[in-house]
C-alpha cells in the first residue's frame, strides 16, 4: 500500500514538473541542425566552382597582361606592309602623275633605286616623297631622312626622273645631297636637266642650296655659257668659264637638219647630268652639258671645292657619264 502511494506520488511529481516547465533548455535544442549530405555536396561544389572561376580569371589576366605590355605606343603604325616587288610591266612614264612615296611606286621602272636608301650616311633609311596634284606640269619632292630632317625640292618639272646621291665634297664631315632630274624619254635627253645641290647648315640643322658658279635658265635649270661658230662642216666650241676651246666636225645629215645655223652663237647650254666622282681620293661634283644639240656629244667638268667655294675646272670633251639613259 505504501509502495503504491509512493509510486503515485512520484508520478504526480513528474507530471507536475513537466506541466510547469523547466528553466533548463534541452541539449538537443542548442545543437545546430545537421546538414544532409546532398546539401553539403551542393555548397562544396559551389565553393569549388567559385574558386575555379576565380582561378580561371586570374589565368586569363595573366595571359592578357603580356599583350597589353607589347601594344604599340600612340602614333606608331600597327600595320606592317607586305613588300610588293616592282611590276615586270613597269614604265618610266608612270611616275609623271604619281603622288606618294617613290619606293612604293611598283609600276615605276626605276623604283628599285629608292629602296632601302641612306643618303646622309647615318645608318637610317631615307625616303623620297613625290607630291603631284594633277593641275599643272610641276610637282614637289621631299626627302624625308630617317633622323627626322626634311629637304624640300619644290616646283620640279613632272616629266623629269629623280636621282639622289649623298657625298662629302667639302670634307666637313657631313654629306651634301645631290638631287637631279633627267629627261630620258625626250627626243634629245641631253638638252635639258635639273641640278640641285644642298649642304647641311649645322648651325640650324637644315639643308640649304649650295652656291655654284653656274647660270640659271628656264625651269630652274643650271646652265653654262657657250660661244659657238661654224665654218662649213667645222664648228668651233668655246666655253669661257672653263677656258676651253675645241673644233667639232658636223656630218652632212647634221648640217641639212638646220639645227646648226647658229643664229645666236652665244647661248646658255643646260647642265643635263651631275654625278659624284671619286677624284684623287675625294668625292667631287662632276657635271655634263651638250654644247651641240642632238649630237649626244657632251663636255664634262669638275665643280671642285676650294677655300673660295666651288669652282669649274678640268673640262673633258666627249665625256661619258656613269649614268646611262
Amino acid at each position: 500500500m505504501k509502495r503504491k502511494f509512493l509510486s503515485a506520488l512520484l508520478l504526480t511529481t513528474i507530471v507536475f514538473i513537466n506541466g510547469c516547465g523547466s528553466s533548463r533548455i534541452p541539449e538537443d535544442m542548442t545543437s545546430p541542425v545537421p546538414e544532409t549530405q546532398s546539401e553539403q555536396k551542393e555548397e562544396t561544389g559551389s565553393d569549388s566552382a567559385n574558386l575555379a572561376e576565380t582561378t580561371d580569371e586570374t589565368k586569363d589576366m595573366d595571359k592578357v597582361q603580356p599583350e597589353e605590355q607589347t601594344q604599340p605606343e600612340q602614333g606608331e603604325s600597327e600595320e606592317v606592309k607586305e613588300f610588293i616587288p616592282t611590276s615586270p610591266d613597269a614604265s618610266p612614264a608612270m611616275l609623271w602623275e604619281y603622288d606618294g612615296y617613290v619606293d612604293e611606286a611598283i609600276e615605276y621602272y626605276w623604283r628599285d633605286d629608292f629602296l632601302d636608301t641612306d643618303y646622309d650616311g647615318d645608318g637610317k633609311t631615307d625616303r623620297l616623297l613625290r607630291s603631284y596634284t594633277g593641275d599643272s606640269d610641276y610637282c614637289d619632292y621631299t626627302i624625308e631622312f630617317g633622323n627626322g630632317k626634311k629637304l624640300y625640292v619644290p616646283h620640279a618639272v613632272c616629266t623629269g626622273f629623280p636621282h639622289i646621291t649623298g657625298a662629302d665634297t667639302d670634307m666637313d664631315g657631313e654629306k651634301e645631297i645631290l638631287f637631279t632630274l633627267t629627261y630620258d624619254t625626250s627626243t634629245d635627253p641631253f638638252s635639258f636637266g635639273n641640278v640641285y645641290f644642298y649642304d647641311l647648315d649645322s648651325g640650324v640643322g637644315e639643308y640649304r642650296e649650295e652656291e655654284l658658279p653656274l647660270g640659271r635658265g628656264n625651269d630652274d635649270a643650271r646652265t653654262v655659257m657657250t660661244d659657238i661658230s661654224r665654218n662649213d662642216h667645222t664648228v668651233t666650241i668655246k666655253v669661257p668659264d672653263l677656258d676651253f676651246e675645241t673644233d667639232y666636225e658636223l656630218s652632212d645629215d647634221a648640217l641639212s637638219s638646220g639645227w646648226y645655223d647658229f643664229a645666236e652663237p652665244v647661248s646658255e647650254r643646260t647642265v643635263c647630268i651631275a654625278e659624284i666622282h671619286n677624284i684623287d681620293g675625294k668625292d667631287t661634283l662632276f657635271c655634263y652639258f651638250e654644247p651641240l644639240m642632238k649630237t649626244g656629244v657632251l663636255i664634262g667638268f669638275e665643280l671642285k671645292y676650294t677655300d673660295d667655294g666651288y669652282v669649274m675646272s678640268d673640262p673633258v670633251f666627249d665625256a661619258m657619264p656613269d649614268y646611262e639613259m
